[in-house]
């Protein structure tokens, strides 16, 4: 578990208000022509692409808004449904998951425990950044969480 800043960063993006059970079809109908669109704007950084959840609850029935992020370098009138996105500084708790995709919902269960337990207070947006990716599947994907904080409780 590690306390940081993330710097402000910029993205071109896809986005919808969606429940949890939405977000893999959302993000197979959007990423590669995200991808596509950003190579074609010619503004892709290279970095990881990240998904940020603003607004996210243990309620799976509960809607939230997803943001599927990928860094740009510059920003340009954007193709189609798309958007380019600047974040601000996000002060966050962060963990790496290694697994597939079926435990990151208990690998969030797990990081809202420990963050509590510690004593922070949530913020209200996540992010998960794909440091390593190989398919849904693979027990060999490295996804970085993160976990919006606003402040910490010292127990006397």
């Amino acid at each position: 578990m590690e306390r940081k800043q993330v710097p402000t960063k910029l993205f071109y993006c896809a986005a919808k208000e969606l429940t949890k059970s939405e977000i893999p079809a959302f993000t197979e109908q959007s990423l590669e022509r995200l991808y596509k669109s950003a190579e074609s704007l010619q503004v892709l950084q290279g970095d990881p692409p990240e998904f940020l959840y603003f607004n996210a609850s243990e309620d799976p029935e509960k809607s939230m808004h997803m943001v599927i992020g990928v860094p740009a370098r510059d920003h340009c009138p954007p193709e189609g449904d798309f958007f380019f996105m600047e974040t601000l500084p996000f002060e966050c708790i962060s963990v790496d998951y290694k697994g597939a995709m079926s435990g990151i919902g208990q690998a969030w269960v797990d990081l809202v425990e420990m963050v509590l337990s510690e004593g922070y207070l949530l913020g209200n947006q996540g992010r998960e950044v794909y440091r390593e990716w190989i398919s849904p599947e693979s027990e060999d994907n490295v996804t970085e969480l993160q976990i919006g904080v606003g402040a910490k409780r010292f127990k006397q």
